[in-house]
Protein backbone atom coordinates (compact mmCIF):
# COMPACT_ATOMS: atom_id res chain seq x y z
CA UNK A 1 0.00 0.00 0.00
CA UNK A 2 1.10 2.96 -1.33
CA UNK A 3 2.34 5.28 2.21
CA UNK A 4 2.24 9.01 0.17
CA UNK A 5 4.42 11.05 -2.21
CA UNK A 6 7.94 11.63 -0.97
CA UNK A 7 10.26 14.17 -2.17
CA UNK A 8 14.40 13.79 -1.72
CA UNK A 9 16.47 16.41 -2.22
CA UNK A 10 20.06 15.77 -2.11
CA UNK A 11 23.47 16.52 -3.86
CA UNK A 12 25.10 13.24 -3.10
CA UNK A 13 24.08 11.31 -5.93
CA UNK A 14 24.84 8.12 -4.53
CA UNK A 15 22.93 8.43 -1.08
CA UNK A 16 20.27 9.75 -3.60
CA UNK A 17 19.86 6.40 -5.45
CA UNK A 18 19.93 4.73 -1.80
CA UNK A 19 17.36 6.51 0.31
CA UNK A 20 15.22 6.48 -3.24
CA UNK A 21 15.65 2.91 -3.98
CA UNK A 22 14.70 2.34 -0.29
CA UNK A 23 12.25 4.44 0.22
CA UNK A 24 10.32 3.30 -2.93
CA UNK A 25 10.74 0.24 -2.16
CA UNK A 26 8.45 0.89 2.04
CA UNK A 27 5.65 2.08 -0.24
CA UNK A 28 6.60 5.94 -0.67
CA UNK A 29 6.01 7.34 -4.35
CA UNK A 30 9.53 9.19 -4.29
CA UNK A 31 10.29 11.91 -6.69
CA UNK A 32 14.47 13.12 -6.05
CA UNK A 33 16.18 16.33 -6.79
CA UNK A 34 19.87 17.28 -6.71
CA UNK A 35 20.18 20.73 -6.43
CA UNK A 36 17.85 23.90 -4.60
CA UNK A 37 16.65 24.89 -8.31
CA UNK A 38 15.46 21.08 -9.09
CA UNK A 39 13.63 20.85 -5.82
CA UNK A 40 11.91 23.98 -6.57
CA UNK A 41 10.96 22.31 -9.79
CA UNK A 42 9.54 19.94 -8.26
CA UNK A 43 7.48 21.60 -5.38
CA UNK A 44 5.87 23.30 -8.27
CA UNK A 45 4.85 21.05 -9.96
CA UNK A 46 3.27 18.77 -7.69
CA UNK A 47 2.18 18.85 -3.65
CA UNK A 48 3.93 15.92 -1.60
CA UNK A 49 3.11 14.52 1.65
CA UNK A 50 6.35 14.43 3.10
CA UNK A 51 10.11 16.02 2.01
CA UNK A 52 13.53 14.81 3.09
CA UNK A 53 15.68 17.43 2.81
CA UNK A 54 19.98 18.21 3.03
CA UNK A 55 20.88 21.17 5.00
CA UNK A 56 24.08 22.03 2.87
CA UNK A 57 23.63 21.61 -0.74
CA UNK A 58 26.51 22.62 -2.53
CA UNK A 59 26.60 26.69 -1.56
CA UNK A 60 23.02 26.55 -1.21
CA UNK A 61 21.25 25.82 2.07
CA UNK A 62 18.61 23.45 2.63
CA UNK A 63 16.69 25.94 4.91
CA UNK A 64 15.56 28.21 1.68
CA UNK A 65 14.04 25.48 0.27
CA UNK A 66 12.26 24.12 3.99
CA UNK A 67 10.94 27.67 3.88
CA UNK A 68 9.85 28.25 0.84
CA UNK A 69 7.80 24.32 0.61
CA UNK A 70 6.64 25.05 4.40
CA UNK A 71 4.68 28.31 2.78
CA UNK A 72 3.79 26.80 -0.62
CA UNK A 73 2.36 23.78 1.27
CA UNK A 74 2.04 24.07 4.94
CA UNK A 75 0.45 20.34 5.40
CA UNK A 76 3.86 18.72 3.96
CA UNK A 77 5.77 17.70 6.41
CA UNK A 78 9.07 18.09 6.17
CA UNK A 79 12.65 16.14 7.86
CA UNK A 80 16.25 17.98 7.46
CA UNK A 81 19.18 15.87 7.44
CA UNK A 82 22.79 16.83 7.51
CA UNK A 83 26.44 16.01 8.18
CA UNK A 84 27.31 18.82 10.79
CA UNK A 85 24.39 19.28 12.39
CA UNK A 86 25.61 22.00 15.07
CA UNK A 87 22.48 23.04 18.07
CA UNK A 88 21.78 26.56 15.67
CA UNK A 89 20.96 24.60 12.78
CA UNK A 90 18.54 22.44 14.16
CA UNK A 91 16.97 25.32 16.34
CA UNK A 92 16.57 27.49 13.31
CA UNK A 93 15.72 24.66 11.04
CA UNK A 94 12.96 23.85 13.57
CA UNK A 95 11.76 27.46 13.60
CA UNK A 96 11.22 27.67 10.11
CA UNK A 97 9.15 24.05 10.16
CA UNK A 98 10.82 21.40 10.14
CA UNK A 99 9.54 18.55 11.83
CA UNK A 100 12.82 16.04 12.29
CA UNK A 101 16.77 16.60 12.09
CA UNK A 102 19.09 13.67 11.03
CA UNK A 103 22.58 13.59 11.47
CA UNK A 104 24.55 11.78 8.92
CA UNK A 105 25.70 8.90 8.08
CA UNK A 106 21.73 8.50 7.99
CA UNK A 107 20.41 5.09 10.67
CA UNK A 108 17.71 4.14 7.29
CA UNK A 109 15.17 2.75 9.86
CA UNK A 110 15.17 5.70 11.76
CA UNK A 111 14.64 8.27 8.49
CA UNK A 112 11.37 5.75 7.60
CA UNK A 113 10.16 6.23 10.98
CA UNK A 114 10.45 10.38 10.54
CA UNK A 115 9.09 10.10 7.11
CA UNK A 116 5.93 8.15 8.35
CA UNK A 117 5.66 10.54 11.08
CA UNK A 118 5.50 13.52 8.66
CA UNK A 119 3.36 11.70 6.46
CA UNK A 120 1.11 10.84 9.29
CA UNK A 121 1.07 14.25 10.36
CA UNK A 122 0.00 15.54 6.65
CA UNK A 123 -2.73 13.41 6.26
CA UNK A 124 -3.99 14.42 9.78
CA UNK A 125 -3.81 18.34 8.95
CA UNK A 126 -5.56 17.91 5.62
CA UNK A 127 -8.05 16.20 7.30
CA UNK A 128 -8.48 18.90 9.94
CA UNK A 129 -8.82 21.18 6.85
CA UNK A 130 -11.48 19.28 4.91
CA UNK A 131 -13.40 18.81 7.88
CA UNK A 132 -13.74 21.75 8.66
CA UNK A 133 -14.86 22.75 5.08
CA UNK A 134 -17.55 20.16 5.39
CA UNK A 135 -18.80 21.99 8.73
CA UNK A 136 -20.05 24.18 6.58
CA UNK A 137 -23.50 23.97 5.40
CA UNK A 138 -24.45 21.36 2.40
CA UNK A 139 -24.77 23.83 0.08
CA UNK A 140 -23.77 27.19 -0.84
CA UNK A 141 -20.92 29.40 0.81
CA UNK A 142 -20.54 30.53 4.22
CA UNK A 143 -19.11 30.80 7.25
CA UNK A 144 -17.56 27.64 8.74
CA UNK A 145 -19.34 26.08 12.10
CA UNK A 146 -16.70 25.37 14.64
CA UNK A 147 -16.96 21.51 15.62
CA UNK A 148 -17.00 22.47 18.98
CA UNK A 149 -20.78 24.06 18.66
CA UNK A 150 -21.92 20.75 17.91
CA UNK A 151 -22.58 18.15 20.16
CA UNK A 152 -21.66 15.03 20.78
CA UNK A 153 -23.00 12.55 18.35
CA UNK A 154 -22.13 14.77 15.38
CA UNK A 155 -18.92 15.06 16.90
CA UNK A 156 -18.30 11.11 17.04
CA UNK A 157 -19.73 11.01 13.45
CA UNK A 158 -17.41 13.32 12.01
CA UNK A 159 -14.49 11.25 13.80
CA UNK A 160 -15.84 7.83 12.18
CA UNK A 161 -15.59 9.52 8.60
CA UNK A 162 -12.29 10.68 8.74
CA UNK A 163 -11.53 6.95 10.30
CA UNK A 164 -13.57 5.52 7.16
CA UNK A 165 -12.21 7.34 4.76
CA UNK A 166 -8.85 6.26 4.93
CA UNK A 167 -10.29 2.87 3.67
CA UNK A 168 -11.86 1.47 0.62
CA UNK A 169 -14.46 -0.44 1.75
CA UNK A 170 -18.47 0.28 0.79
CA UNK A 171 -19.88 2.19 3.30
CA UNK A 172 -23.57 2.62 3.92
CA UNK A 173 -25.05 6.05 5.60
CA UNK A 174 -28.13 5.57 7.51
CA UNK A 175 -30.87 8.47 8.85
CA UNK A 176 -33.72 10.30 8.29
CA UNK A 177 -34.76 12.07 5.67
CA UNK A 178 -32.75 15.58 5.39
CA UNK A 179 -30.40 14.70 8.28
CA UNK A 180 -27.41 15.35 5.36
CA UNK A 181 -26.59 11.84 4.55
CA UNK A 182 -25.50 12.99 1.23
CA UNK A 183 -23.18 15.79 3.38
CA UNK A 184 -21.77 12.88 5.03
CA UNK A 185 -20.99 10.82 1.88
CA UNK A 186 -19.24 13.13 0.50
CA UNK A 187 -17.38 14.22 3.42
CA UNK A 188 -15.92 10.41 3.26
CA UNK A 189 -15.08 11.17 -0.66
CA UNK A 190 -12.93 14.70 -0.26
CA UNK A 191 -11.35 12.99 2.77
CA UNK A 192 -10.30 9.50 0.55
CA UNK A 193 -7.17 9.13 -1.51
CA UNK A 194 -9.75 9.42 -4.12
CA UNK A 195 -10.48 12.94 -3.36
CA UNK A 196 -8.96 14.06 -7.11
CA UNK A 197 -10.97 11.56 -8.83
CA UNK A 198 -14.79 11.76 -9.94
CA UNK A 199 -17.56 12.21 -7.17
CA UNK A 200 -20.80 11.19 -8.60
CA UNK A 201 -24.14 10.86 -6.98
CA UNK A 202 -26.99 9.30 -8.21
CA UNK A 203 -30.64 9.12 -6.26
CA UNK A 204 -31.90 5.22 -6.99
CA UNK A 205 -35.84 6.76 -6.31
CA UNK A 206 -35.27 9.23 -9.62
CA UNK A 207 -35.25 6.50 -12.08
CA UNK A 208 -37.82 4.29 -13.64
CA UNK A 209 -36.52 0.84 -12.87
CA UNK A 210 -35.71 -0.20 -15.96
CA UNK A 211 -33.54 2.49 -16.64
CA UNK A 212 -31.37 2.46 -13.26
CA UNK A 213 -29.12 -0.25 -14.81
CA UNK A 214 -28.49 1.22 -17.47
CA UNK A 215 -27.85 4.45 -15.61
CA UNK A 216 -25.32 2.65 -13.07
CA UNK A 217 -23.90 -0.06 -15.81
CA UNK A 218 -24.43 1.50 -19.09
CA UNK A 219 -25.49 0.22 -22.56
CA UNK A 220 -24.29 -0.97 -26.03
CA UNK A 221 -26.13 0.33 -29.02
CA UNK A 222 -29.09 -1.27 -29.66
CA UNK A 223 -29.38 -2.65 -26.08
CA UNK A 224 -33.01 -1.65 -26.13
CA UNK A 225 -35.11 1.11 -28.00
CA UNK A 226 -33.83 3.98 -28.21
CA UNK A 227 -30.59 2.90 -27.43
CA UNK A 228 -28.95 4.62 -30.22
CA UNK A 229 -25.35 5.21 -29.29
CA UNK A 230 -23.15 3.10 -26.48
CA UNK A 231 -23.19 4.64 -22.97
CA UNK A 232 -20.77 4.74 -20.26
CA UNK A 233 -22.55 3.90 -17.02
CA UNK A 234 -22.16 6.47 -13.81
CA UNK A 235 -19.79 3.34 -12.42
CA UNK A 236 -17.45 4.12 -15.21
CA UNK A 237 -17.54 7.58 -15.26
CA UNK A 238 -16.51 7.45 -11.67
CA UNK A 239 -13.61 5.38 -11.87
CA UNK A 240 -10.82 6.03 -9.82
CA UNK A 241 -13.57 8.02 -7.52
CA UNK A 242 -17.05 7.65 -5.34
CA UNK A 243 -20.39 6.32 -6.56
CA UNK A 244 -22.52 7.60 -4.16
CA UNK A 245 -26.26 5.69 -4.26
CA UNK A 246 -28.87 7.81 -2.54
CA UNK A 247 -32.27 6.02 -1.60
CA UNK A 248 -30.55 2.86 -2.72
CA UNK A 249 -33.72 0.92 -1.01
CA UNK A 250 -35.47 1.71 -4.03
CA UNK A 251 -33.68 -0.48 -6.55
CA UNK A 252 -35.08 -3.93 -8.05
CA UNK A 253 -33.70 -7.07 -6.29
CA UNK A 254 -32.57 -7.63 -10.23
CA UNK A 255 -30.44 -4.76 -10.60
CA UNK A 256 -29.19 -5.19 -6.76
CA UNK A 257 -27.89 -8.79 -8.11
CA UNK A 258 -25.81 -6.95 -10.25
CA UNK A 259 -24.92 -4.62 -8.16
CA UNK A 260 -23.97 -7.02 -5.66
CA UNK A 261 -21.66 -9.06 -8.04
CA UNK A 262 -20.48 -5.28 -9.19
CA UNK A 263 -19.21 -4.76 -5.22
CA UNK A 264 -17.78 -8.39 -5.31
CA UNK A 265 -16.05 -8.33 -8.12
CA UNK A 266 -15.38 -4.94 -9.47
CA UNK A 267 -16.42 -5.72 -12.68
CA UNK A 268 -19.70 -4.96 -15.04
CA UNK A 269 -21.37 -5.37 -18.04
CA UNK A 270 -22.91 -3.00 -19.90
CA UNK A 271 -26.52 -3.56 -20.59
CA UNK A 272 -26.79 -5.74 -24.06
CA UNK A 273 -22.73 -5.86 -23.51
CA UNK A 274 -20.51 -9.40 -23.01
CA UNK A 275 -17.39 -7.88 -22.16
CA UNK A 276 -16.67 -7.53 -18.30
CA UNK A 277 -15.12 -4.32 -17.46
CA UNK A 278 -13.16 -3.85 -14.20
CA UNK A 279 -13.49 -0.70 -12.43
CA UNK A 280 -11.94 0.93 -10.29
CA UNK A 281 -14.65 2.74 -7.47
CA UNK A 282 -16.13 3.12 -3.97
CA UNK A 283 -19.44 2.47 -3.35
CA UNK A 284 -21.57 4.73 -0.53
CA UNK A 285 -24.99 4.21 -0.28
CA UNK A 286 -27.43 5.91 1.88
CA UNK A 287 -30.84 5.82 2.91
CA UNK A 288 -33.74 6.28 5.05
CA UNK A 289 -35.53 3.16 4.84
CA UNK A 290 -35.84 0.26 7.17
CA UNK A 291 -33.69 -2.26 5.67
CA UNK A 292 -34.03 -4.87 8.00
CA UNK A 293 -37.83 -4.53 7.31
CA UNK A 294 -37.30 -4.08 3.47
CA UNK A 295 -35.02 -7.54 3.62
CA UNK A 296 -38.10 -9.55 5.94
CA UNK A 297 -40.99 -8.64 3.10
CA UNK A 298 -38.47 -9.52 0.03
CA UNK A 299 -37.99 -6.40 -0.92
CA UNK A 300 -33.53 -5.83 -0.67
CA UNK A 301 -31.21 -8.14 -0.62
CA UNK A 302 -29.64 -9.93 2.85
CA UNK A 303 -26.12 -10.75 0.62
CA UNK A 304 -26.21 -7.02 -0.58
CA UNK A 305 -27.25 -5.36 2.60
CA UNK A 306 -24.41 -7.15 4.32
CA UNK A 307 -22.19 -5.89 1.66
CA UNK A 308 -22.58 -2.30 1.79
CA UNK A 309 -23.31 -2.41 5.97
CA UNK A 310 -19.49 -3.99 6.87
CA UNK A 311 -19.31 -0.23 7.76
CA UNK A 312 -22.39 1.67 8.69
CA UNK A 313 -23.02 5.72 9.43
CA UNK A 314 -25.80 6.80 11.66
CA UNK A 315 -26.93 10.62 10.96
CA UNK A 316 -28.96 11.46 14.36
CA UNK A 317 -31.89 13.02 13.63
CA UNK A 318 -31.82 16.70 14.59
CA UNK A 319 -34.47 15.99 17.51
CA UNK A 320 -31.73 14.59 19.24
CA UNK A 321 -29.11 17.00 19.10
CA UNK A 322 -31.28 20.15 20.10
CA UNK A 323 -28.44 21.58 20.87
CA UNK A 324 -27.29 22.32 17.22
CA UNK A 325 -30.72 23.78 16.74
CA UNK A 326 -29.21 27.55 17.76
CA UNK A 327 -26.33 26.99 16.13
CA UNK A 328 -27.71 25.87 12.45
CA UNK A 329 -30.23 28.42 12.20
CA UNK A 330 -27.68 31.39 13.07
CA UNK A 331 -25.76 29.92 10.25
CA UNK A 332 -28.74 29.33 7.14
CA UNK A 333 -28.90 33.21 8.46
CA UNK A 334 -25.59 33.82 7.21
CA UNK A 335 -25.95 31.88 3.87
CA UNK A 336 -28.59 34.34 3.58
CA UNK A 337 -26.02 37.35 3.89
CA UNK A 338 -28.16 37.98 6.77
CA UNK A 339 -26.97 39.88 11.04
CA UNK A 340 -27.70 38.03 13.76
CA UNK A 341 -31.96 38.31 12.90
CA UNK A 342 -33.21 36.06 15.89
CA UNK A 343 -33.49 36.86 19.32
CA UNK A 344 -33.00 34.55 22.60
CA UNK A 345 -36.78 33.63 22.99
CA UNK A 346 -36.92 32.99 18.78
CA UNK A 347 -33.84 30.70 18.84
CA UNK A 348 -35.49 28.69 22.44
CA UNK A 349 -38.91 28.41 20.45
CA UNK A 350 -36.58 27.20 17.39
CA UNK A 351 -35.27 24.42 19.68
CA UNK A 352 -38.37 23.27 21.18
CA UNK A 353 -39.87 21.91 18.49
CA UNK A 354 -39.36 18.41 16.99
CA UNK A 355 -38.47 19.17 13.51
CA UNK A 356 -39.43 15.82 11.60
CA UNK A 357 -37.92 16.89 8.79
CA UNK A 358 -34.34 18.00 9.76
CA UNK A 359 -32.01 20.30 8.69
CA UNK A 360 -33.93 20.45 5.32
CA UNK A 361 -37.39 21.41 7.11
CA UNK A 362 -35.01 24.00 9.57
CA UNK A 363 -33.30 25.56 6.92
CA UNK A 364 -36.71 26.15 4.84
CA UNK A 365 -38.35 27.39 7.83
CA UNK A 366 -35.40 30.34 8.48
CA UNK A 367 -36.02 30.89 4.75
CA UNK A 368 -39.85 31.54 5.51
CA UNK A 369 -38.93 33.77 8.32
CA UNK A 370 -36.72 35.69 6.85
CA UNK A 371 -39.87 36.39 3.85
CA UNK A 372 -42.22 37.18 6.38
CA UNK A 373 -40.81 39.25 8.45
CA UNK A 374 -40.79 41.94 6.33
CA UNK A 375 -38.78 45.07 6.81
CA UNK A 376 -38.43 44.39 10.29
CA UNK A 377 -35.04 43.94 12.03
CA UNK A 378 -35.53 41.22 13.91
CA UNK A 379 -37.54 37.50 13.82
CA UNK A 380 -40.23 38.03 17.04
CA UNK A 381 -41.53 35.17 18.65
CA UNK A 382 -44.99 36.28 17.64
CA UNK A 383 -43.86 35.62 13.60
CA UNK A 384 -43.32 31.48 14.67
CA UNK A 385 -46.66 31.04 13.91
CA UNK A 386 -46.26 31.49 10.57
CA UNK A 387 -44.14 27.82 10.90
CA UNK A 388 -46.78 26.04 13.00
CA UNK A 389 -49.44 24.83 10.14
CA UNK A 390 -49.39 21.35 8.97
CA UNK A 391 -47.95 18.24 10.48
CA UNK A 392 -43.99 19.07 9.71
CA UNK A 393 -44.01 21.63 12.75
CA UNK A 394 -45.31 19.77 15.69
CA UNK A 395 -43.82 21.14 18.56
CA UNK A 396 -41.84 18.75 20.99
CA UNK A 397 -43.84 16.44 23.10
CA UNK A 398 -43.12 17.58 26.71
CA UNK A 399 -44.07 15.03 30.06
CA UNK A 400 -46.33 17.51 31.81
CA UNK A 401 -46.76 21.27 32.02
CA UNK A 402 -45.84 21.81 35.82
CA UNK A 403 -48.92 24.00 36.16
CA UNK A 404 -51.87 22.45 35.05
CA UNK A 405 -53.17 25.41 33.28
CA UNK A 406 -50.24 27.31 32.19
CA UNK A 407 -49.96 29.65 29.52
CA UNK A 408 -47.86 28.32 26.79
CA UNK A 409 -48.86 31.18 24.35
CA UNK A 410 -45.46 32.07 22.18
CA UNK A 411 -46.23 35.93 23.57
CA UNK A 412 -45.99 34.51 27.33
CA UNK A 413 -42.83 32.68 27.01
CA UNK A 414 -41.50 36.17 25.12
CA UNK A 415 -42.62 37.57 28.54
CA UNK A 416 -41.03 34.99 30.46
CA UNK A 417 -37.81 34.59 29.03
CA UNK A 418 -37.33 39.15 29.17
CA UNK A 419 -38.77 39.42 33.31
CA UNK A 420 -35.69 36.18 33.46
CA UNK A 421 -33.15 38.19 32.09
CA UNK A 422 -33.98 41.49 33.97
CA UNK A 423 -34.51 39.56 36.88
CA UNK A 424 -31.00 38.41 36.66
CA UNK A 425 -29.30 41.23 35.62
CA UNK A 426 -30.73 42.93 38.25
CA UNK A 427 -33.00 45.30 35.96
CA UNK A 428 -30.12 46.34 33.89
CA UNK A 429 -31.66 46.49 30.37
CA UNK A 430 -28.46 47.18 28.39
CA UNK A 431 -26.97 43.52 29.67
CA UNK A 432 -30.49 42.40 29.51
CA UNK A 433 -31.16 42.83 26.10
CA UNK A 434 -26.93 41.83 25.26
CA UNK A 435 -28.40 38.52 26.64
CA UNK A 436 -31.42 38.31 24.72
CA UNK A 437 -29.45 39.22 21.55
CA UNK A 438 -31.45 42.24 21.05
CA UNK A 439 -30.90 46.01 20.38
CA UNK A 440 -31.52 48.44 23.62
CA UNK A 441 -33.81 50.03 21.86
CA UNK A 442 -36.11 46.69 21.02
CA UNK A 443 -35.84 45.45 24.35
CA UNK A 444 -37.33 48.88 25.81
CA UNK A 445 -40.47 48.54 23.41
CA UNK A 446 -41.33 45.20 24.29
CA UNK A 447 -41.04 46.03 27.94
CA UNK A 448 -43.58 48.72 27.16
CA UNK A 449 -46.06 46.37 24.78
CA UNK A 450 -45.69 43.78 27.34
CA UNK A 451 -46.77 45.89 30.13
CA UNK A 452 -43.92 45.05 32.14
CA UNK A 453 -42.78 47.34 34.91
CA UNK A 454 -39.11 49.03 34.15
Amino acid sequence: MEKGSLLIVDDDQELLAVLARRLAGRGFDVDTASSLGDGRARVDARAFDAALLDLNLASESGLDLLSELARATPTTGIVLMSGEASVPAVVEAMRRGALDFLEKPLDLSRVEVALDKAVDRSRLLRENESLREHLKAASGPGPAIPASSLGPAMRRLHDDVARLAASDMAVLVLGESGTGKEFVARALHDLSRRARGPWLPINCGAFQRDLIESELFGHEKGAFTGAHDRKLGLAEVARSGTLFLDEVAEMSLEVQVKLLRFIETGELRRVGGTEARRVDVRIVAATNRDLAAAIRVGRFREDLYFRLSAATLHVPPLRERREEVPVFARHFLALRGEKESFTAPVLAALAAREWPGNLRQLRNAVDKLLVLRGSAALVRVEDLRAIEEGPLARPAPVEAPAVADEDLSLANMERRQIVRALERFDGNQTRAAEALGLSVRTLYRRVRELGLKP
